[in-house]
């Protein structure tokens, strides 16, 4: 015999609504919310490690999209990734947001998400709600924290450095959270097993920093997006989507040749969209190559091409790239002129088309062509 819940009527008398075993689980979720939700059967679901992992993930990046979810986190299957988000929600532990529609459904833990997914060794952060304005921003990072992940890279966010160096110490539980995550601090078993030894750059008030890089005489710092330990080395991670001012690069940039040069930072790899990739490499001018920020500084050869076929160069400049397909259509918005810029829907449909075209050009590249789109006007008619 099935259970029954009484339920309101518009028409004003009560009827009887089945209470079936999804409905009976649901609201156990719901009547069991909080840190420990998800420990025992009677909560009405059982936390796994992959929703725990979710959990420290989003939390520490920020937002995650659910494709995400389901890529990383769930074998790649969605269904199961909307199941397991539909549960946290209800459990209390993770929040959803349906507002960017290039995004798609955007997911960040609760304070008792966070709580929930907190392990030892790891810096306590509180739970924070995703700016719309920064979304794009945070997503590519997140992204390109997942993709080194999922290579078995060690990786830190931005949120985590913070907490570390915050601590009113001299440096103490930087160094510990930096031996926690493989970085090969001296004598630790990191700079035993890869045969090399990591040091901190030591800002203007003489406290050493391990994550955070020294831009000032004052103590002011500059964050990475994320670092990744890299054989016992710290390789950090800049996502640049907005142009700044030159006098502001060339600061960050001359605290990373500090950092290098102390041993501290190995090297620096920017995922730049084109304005930046110019301000840093330089341009092909009339006379040849005119040079760049980086050749400025010493990190290119002065009126050459740069060459990022070489290996061990301390500054690496690549394109940003969004593998999610909202992502790559919100970053192609932003770097395609404004006559280009179109629908969600109008923008998949002229990908169709290149990547049937098979163009060895990038995808904003063959847009802009002016033949390209001539042939896309031609096929809409």
């Amino acid at each position: 015999m099935p259970e029954y819940v009484e339920k309101a009527s518009d028409m004003g008398p009560q009827f009887r609504v089945p209470m079936t075993r999804k409905r009976r689980a649901a609201a156990a979720r719901r009547g069991n919310q909080g840190v420990a939700s998800g420990t025992v059967r009677r909560h009405g679901w059982r936390r796994t490690s992959a929703d725990e992992q979710l959990l420290e993930f989003a939390g520490a990046f920020g937002a995650i999209t659910l494709r995400h979810a389901a890529e990383y986190f769930y074998g790649g299957v969605w269904e199961t990734a909307r199941k397991r988000v539909q549960f946290m929600r209800e459990a209390g532990l993770l929040e959803r947001s349906d507002n960017l529609r290039w995004a798609g459904t955007v997911v960040y833990p609760t304070a008792s998400g966070m709580a929930a997914a907190a392990a030892p060794g790891l810096p306590e952060l509180r739970a924070l709600v995703p700016s719309e304005e920064r979304m794009l921003h945070r997503l590519l990072v997140a992204e390109a924290a997942l993709r080194m992940r999922a290579r078995g890279v060690r990786v830190v966010a931005e949120r985590q450095m913070r907490a570390v160096e915050r601590a009113n110490d001299s440096g103490q539980a930087a160094e510990t959270f930096a031996r926690f995550c493989g970085v090969a601090v001296a004598g630790s078993p990191a700079a035993g097993e890869f045969g090399v030894s990591v040091s901190p750059t030591v800002d203007g008030n003489g406290r050493a920093r391990w994550f955070g890089v020294p831009v000032g005489m004052a103590g002011e710092l500059h964050w990475p997006d994320f670092t990744a330990i890299v054989g016992g080395r710290i390789v950090a991670v800049e996502m640049e989507i907005t142009h700044k001012e030159r006098w502001r690069m060339l600061q960050v940039l001359r605290g990373y040749k500090l950092s290098i040069e102390a041993g501290h930072v190995a090297q620096v790899l920017w995922e730049v969209t084109p304005d930046v990739q110019m301000q840093l490499e330089g341009r092909r001018g009339a006379d040849g190559w005119d040079d760049g920020l980086l050749a400025d500084l010493g990190f290119l050869e002065s009126g050459q091409v740069p060459d990022w076929s070489v290996k061990g160069r301390p500054m690496v400049v690549r394109a940003a790239q969004g593998r999610d397909e909202g992502v790559r259509y919100a970053l192609s918005q932003k770097t395609l002129p404004p006559s280009l810029r179109c629908s969600y829907r109008l923008w998949r449909q002229w990908l169709q088309v290149w990547e049937q075209d098979a163009s060895a050009l990038e995808f904003e590249e063959w847009l802009m062509r002016p033949r390209t789109m001539t042939q896309l006007r031609a096929m809409s008619q």
